[in-house]
């Protein structure tokens, strides 16, 4: 169902705006309501399934701040190009689809299904406030995240588990937002040895 979301945004661009959502409408003057009439199902079908599935990487999003489904972090750790986060709780097949659809992007044709999800995360240097671009694995059934870095190794010093960057669309322009600060937890500051 997830694939109904892009088979919305290529159809929608194949068809007359009047079309909207694959619905026609008209106005009943003598009952006084407009009355909607399911003219494309497709869409129809493919437009409810994206919103749903915008609406729960905007809102239940598990690495947002302050969602119901957040990942809670009581402790990180790290060496070298890899670090790792402990959770309260394990991994929920629910999380790993919200990871997975916040995750995705515009022009993904679908979201897979499996019991692990990737996602990309920052790593703070405490002391200069420079920036690791890094990688993050959840497993469904395990209350670890696994994270690694793309390029580059921690020295020395003091870090943050940043956050989580995702996906957005605004007016048609595809864009990587910034979201799921972990900071004000207070369980994600670690040090390297």
């Amino acid at each position: 169902m997830v694939n109904a979301q892009n088979l919305y945004v290529e159809e929608y661009n194949g068809i007359s705006s009047m079309y909207r959502d694959g619905l026609i409408g008209s106005y009943d003057a003598k009952r006084q309501v407009y009355i909607y009439k399911v003219c494309i199902p497709a869409i129809t079908h493919a437009a409810a399934v994206s919103d749903a599935v915008n609406d729960y990487k905007n809102l239940k999003n598990p690495v947002g701040t302050g969602q119901a489904k957040l990942l809670k972090v009581t402790s990180v750790s790290g060496k070298n190009n890899a670090v790792t986060a402990k959770l309260s709780k394990k991994v929920t097949a629910d999380q790993i689809f919200g990871l997975k659809a916040a995750s995705s992007k515009l022009w993904d044709t679908k979201i897979e299904k499996g019991k692990t999800a990737e996602f990309p995360v920052y790593i703070r240097d405490a002391k200069t406030g420079h920036k690791y671009y890094a990688i993050a694995t959840a497993t469904e059934g395990k209350n670890t995240l696994s994270i690694k870095l793309r390029s580059q190794k921690l020295k020395k010093g003091s870090y943050k588990l940043q956050g989580m960057v995702y996906h957005a669309e605004e007016g048609g322009i595809s864009y990587y937002s910034f979201t799921g600060d972990w900071t004000n937890q207070g369980n994600t500051t670690f040090k390297v040895k």
